[in-house]
């Protein structure tokens, strides 16, 4: 685990498996070295982490870590899956039925929405750069699958939240203009907060969450009349 893992296809599954534990104060152990990798990404690269500053931070010995993750690529595995795993699916379900229920306006709804989309890209900034660089959502490994997974969760629940408010949007493809939506809303968020595209450069967060759902409202309330009606003055013979 020196950090020279094989590429991404030639990683077996067994080198990504860590060792799992079997008594509390094995499973204590497992957490503290988690929760350090946690502490230590927030600070530098993946990359730049070594072995030797995960184990001293976690208060454990070289050879115990490796006893537990055979790779960094294990390890980095066994954060995302801590992250964006099982239980975190199942909380953040609850949460958005919860939230489906709750009785809200569209903007108030799209403005939450927006600022549960940007306290996601921020709070893992780090992961979700680290899994771009590996190839990001479409990647093989089990860290991209974790992810994909918990981020259809929150569409899906976040679409049912702002069809809860059907009546509210006049776009004439409700389902259609809610997906597109969370979809430009949440590109404008990886962009800004992931890749650190130079166009959100000095946009604070609460400006771009206020423009964001202004965005998403907009679009959801647009019935396309404008554009029909423009286009049937550009046909209108001379």
């Amino acid at each position: 685990m020196d950090g020279s893992d094989p590429p991404i296809g030639e990683v077996s599954r067994t080198s990504l498996t860590p060792v799992p534990p079997r008594q509390a104060r094995s499973r204590r152990t497992l957490e503290r070295i988690l929760a350090a990798t946690e502490v230590l990404l927030a600070e530098a690269p993946f990359e730049e982490i070594t072995v030797a500053e995960v184990a001293a931070r976690a208060g454990i010995s070289i050879g115990t870590l490796y006893g537990r993750f055979r790779t960094k690529r294990a390890l980095l595995a066994a954060v995302c899956a801590r992250r964006f795993g099982t239980g975190t699916r199942d909380r953040s379900r609850e949460y958005l039925r919860r939230f489906a229920e709750r009785e809200m306006s569209l903007r108030q709804r799209a403005r939450e929405i927006v600022g549960n989309m940007l306290a996601h890209y921020g709070t893992n900034r780090v992961l979700l750069q680290e899994l771009d660089v590996r190839g990001g959502r479409r990647g093989a490994g089990q860290e991209a699958a974790a992810l994909r997974e918990l981020e259809k969760v929150f569409h899906e629940g976040w679409a049912a939240s702002l069809l809860a408010n059907r009546s509210e949007i006049d776009h004439p493809d409700p389902d259609g203009a809610v997906r597109f939506a969370l979809f430009l809303a949440a590109s404008a968020c990886h962009g800004a907060l992931v890749r650190e595209d130079p166009s959100a450069a000095g946009v604070q967060e609460e400006d771009l969450a206020e423009e964001l759902t202004r965005l998403v409202i907009a679009y959801l309330r647009h019935s396309g009349a404008a554009y029909a009606g423009a286009a049937s003055v550009a046909r209108r013979p001379g």
